[in-house]
């Protein structure tokens, strides 16, 4: 008997709202953490996601076999949200806390293979164990608590749906507002706040319940709808990973994009579960043909999703033409509402099946908190497996669109399996799986979800050469065309890291040269070279004699597309010995490794997109310091378009703030949209010119660097822009671009203006261009006038390349002809032939 003196359900809802807010704050904040230790491969992240699932699933699981524990259940749940704050405020120093071991079992085991994998799960279940379980006992605790037999669906449906309302505004909060705000730190205690205040008011009121409770042994529950909802889960979670594949084609990868995917993907289970609690599980009617035709209906909106995805570019191109003047909020919400039509019926359909599981238990004689347990731990556990199954199974073999139509082929098995034998609901079944079939094969061949996705719809002149999916992303190879001139580009989920543009070649034989040449007395000879691209920067490293290069790539798919795509730049240099390839995560590397090299090349993707803004801050420029030999010199690849000069001047700042001796190079054969920053484990003066001289005695060297017009010792000096005492000035009272602070990789989403972001930080840069001469070591072959000729005829280079970034072709001409009459021993840049012709 249960008498109450408690909060009314509207005050339980709002604890309940709050709880899941903290929670997706919580698992976005400590992923993102632990992905900083154990890398954003495809199987560390599937490893994170795993363990914490499982802590949600085990704790729901666990709650109803201590029936101590649910005597007064609401100041328990008070107790279990204080629990949770508690640790997440501990949460930083256990992350420090586990860098040193992990970083020992990581140089015993290795970074690649199944043991390593393994290893992610336990170390990531062992820290996250304690608050994912909390989390994971509420929902039972306040179903028991608040629910009385005769309203279970109901109260459950709210209950479910109101906690995943409160996870939506997490997500939204956490990605849009806290963590570029505040920081990643502050994001947390915010948590804690939320965590700390409601379990607290819940310990009170709870402390002044009356409640009496009366316990029996619980039936033993032989139901075969947990296993069918177990596999549910596993489709749901399935859905989710082939939908994100997809839909990052269309919205992009930056955190904004996947915070929007995931937020409507819980907005529907929300509906649909508040929802089916409130008009479906409550009717007396079978549970189980309730689910069956759930299951059914689930199937078909798959078909209908098939063609909604088809034509989801021009779904995305009608809502933009409805806003006047597109602003970073305005294409939010076109990305929002487009997704929000497309996703919003299946996972409707996902979220009203649990009030119709947890009601179906009921009706077999489980009491209120072992319905909630053991729908939601099952559930939860076919997630997990959905996760793996998906991402590392199915995608690669079947691919994104086929694997989404086996997952509606296994709903409409559920849906078999769970009718009502008698009547005529299998025949209808049965019928909706011939039509199923028909649908699945007339797509073959005339339905290509990905290559209807907008970035691969080419103008006259250009084609899509190659396409494929692996385990990791979506790799695409595309034949482009700029100004008379065609050359290709590699792309990762649609985002170009490599190619055979002028600028490109440019910049990645210049960033590998760079650091090889002109910093002496010694010669580099171990070199780590992250990201591997085209392959063309690589290909440059090994021209240096005795040089052994080590590159570290997340996706094999990215090098066995370049090397049958991007031979023209790389020569096959996948294939040579002088070269050793390491499928991981870079960051994750320079962590664990105990391994130092002489030169290290970061050739990161743009910081706009996930996950990359960690490759650009202080912390991450100090683990590579950490990894140079004395006087080793480290390399970096940084984008100016689609970056604010705040942002470019944080990440500048960051380096800087390592590397003293920070040199800033503009690649000026091309207008290029990219610099090489460089800097010295080192305080004494960088450059020597017999160094450059050497270099250019070698033919591999001295041939490589003509290809891109670099024909001489001063000609390549001349790519110089600025070291640290222009950079002092420059990057005055700007804070640093940290772990904590990430704000490139949030605020440069929102920069829009690809050539205008371009033009602006080049401008900016060029403010401060000054000559290299004071940070050459002394040396009696220096001609000063040789130079300065160089230096003189650059002005006019530069200041044409601005003029042909604003439109102003004839300006830039009369520049570009100036400086060729000023230097013709210099090579032209690739716009002046065009312009000219």
């Amino acid at each position: 008997m249960r008498v109450k003196t408690s909060p009314s359900l509207a005050l339980i809802c709002c604890f309940f709202f709050g709880s899941g807010f903290a929670a997706l704050l919580y698992q976005i904040v400590w992923l993102k953490y632990l992905s900083l230790l154990f890398g954003n491969t495809t199987f560390a992240t599937a490893a994170l996601l795993a363990a914490y699932f499982s802590g949600l699933s085990l704790g729901s699981w666990l709650l109803p076999r201590f029936p101590k524990l649910l005597h007064a259940p609401l100041r328990k749940y008070g107790l279990m949200e204080i629990g949770v704050g508690c640790f997440a405020t501990l949460f930083p120093l256990l992350y420090s806390g586990f860098k040193y071991p992990f970083a020992s079992l990581f140089n015993l085991i290795g970074p690649q293979g199944s043991v390593y994998n393994v290893l992610i799960f336990f170390v990531a279940f062992s820290v996250l164990i304690i608050p994912t379980s909390l989390m994971g006992a509420t929902l039972p605790l306040l179903s028991h608590y608040l629910i009385q037999d005769d309203s279970i669906a109901e109260k459950t449906g709210l209950l479910y749906g109101v906690n995943t309302v409160g996870a939506v505004f997490g997500i939204l909060l956490t990605a849009f507002v806290l963590i570029p705000d505040v920081g990643l730190h502050a994001t947390i205690y915010i948590g804690v706040i939320v965590n700390l205040v409601f379990g607290v008011i819940c310990f009170f009121y709870g402390s002044r319940s009356n409640d009496e409770v009366q316990f029996y042994a619980e039936p033993a529950v032989h139901s075969s709808i947990l296993t069918l909802y177990a596999v549910s889960g596993l489709i749901a979670i399935g859905y989710e990973v082939i939908w994100t594949r997809i839909l990052v084609l269309h919205l992009g990868s930056s955190v904004y994009a996947y915070a929007i995917m995931l937020a409507v993907f819980l907005l529907g289970i929300s509906s649909g579960s508040y929802f089916s609690g409130k008009w479906i599980a409550s009717k007396a009617s079978n549970r189980n043909a309730q689910f069956a035709w759930i299951q059914a209906i689930w199937a078909v909106s798959i078909l209908l999703l098939v063609l909604q995805f088809a034509y989801f570019s021009n779904v995305l191109g009608f809502l933009a033409t409805r806003f006047h003047g597109l602003t970073w909020y305005k294409q939010l919400l076109v990305f929002f509402l487009a997704t929000l039509q497309a996703l919003f019926l299946p996972t409707f359909l996902s979220g009203s099946l649990f009030p119709v599981v947890v009601s179906a238990l009921s009706k077999s004689g489980a009491s209120v908190r072992y319905a909630v347990s053991l729908s939601y731990s099952y559930n939860t556990v076919g997630g997990i497996f959905g996760s793996l199954i998906s991402g590392l199974l199915l995608i690669p073999i079947l691919g994104t669109q086929n694997a989404m139509l086996f997952f509606g082929a296994v709903s409409l098995t559920l849906a078999w399996f769970s009718a009502n034998p008698s009547g005529n609901q299998k025949k209808v079944i049965l019928v909706l799986f011939l039509l199923y079939g028909v649908f699945w094969y007339a797509s073959q061949g005339r339905i290509n979800l990905l290559k209807r996705a907008g970035i691969f719809q080419m103008p006259q002149g250009e084609e899509l050469i190659h396409l494929e999916e692996d385990i990791s992303a979506t790799i695409s190879v595309e034949k482009r065309k700029m100004l008379n001139f065609s050359f290709y580009s590699l792309s990762v989920n649609g985002v170009n890291v490599a190619g055979t543009s002028p600028s490109l070649v440019a910049i990645q034989k210049m960033q590998a040269h760079i650091p090889m040449i002109l910093y002496g007395p010694r010669r580099p000879k171990n070199v780590l070279h992250i990201g591997f691209g085209s392959g063309g920067t690589a290909y440059a490293l090994t021209l240096h004699p005795h040089t052994h290069v080590t590159v570290v790539e997340l996706s094999r798919g990215v090098v066995r597309t370049a090397d049958k795509y991007m031979r023209a730049v790389n020569h096959g240099i996948v294939q040579s010995n002088k070269i050793n390839i390491i499928y991981f995560d870079g960051r994750s590397f320079l962590q664990n490794t105990s391994q130092n090299f002489d030169v290290i090349l970061s050739d990161s993707i743009h910081p706009r997109y996930s996950g990359n803004g960690s490759l650009y801050t202080e912390d991450y420029y100090r683990l590579v310091y950490n990894r140079l030999t004395p006087g080793g010199v480290h390399s970096q690849w940084i984008p100016l378009y689609s970056l604010s000069t705040k942002n470019l001047k944080e990440i500048l700042k960051a380096f800087n703030d390592v590397f003293s001796t920070m040199h800033v190079w503009y690649i000026n054969s091309s207008v290029n949209p990219y610099i090489v920053v460089t800097g010295k484990k080192s305080s004494e003066p960088a450059i020597s010119l017999e160094n450059v001289r050497d270099a250019f005695q070698i033919p591999e060297v001295r041939d490589d660097l003509k290809k891109i017009g670099v024909f001489g010792e001063y000609s390549l000096l001349d790519n110089f822009l600025f070291g640290e005492q222009e950079a002092q000035k420059y990057l005055r009272s700007t804070l640093p671009h940290t772990d904590d602070s990430m704000t490139a990789e949030y605020e440069s989403s929102r920069v829009l203006d690809y050539q205008g972001s371009w033009l602006s930080n080049f401008q900016s840069l060029l403010e401060h261009r000054e000559s290299i001469q004071n940070y050459m070591m002394p040396s009696t072959n220096w001609d000063l006038n040789e130079y300065q000729r160089f230096y003189n005829a650059s002005d006019f280079n530069l200041a044409g390349q601005v003029a042909f970034l604003q439109n102003s072709k004839q300006k830039a001409l009369q520049f570009f002809e100036r400086a060729r009459q000023m230097n013709p021993e210099d090579s032209d840049p690739f716009e002046y032939s065009t312009l000219k012709n």
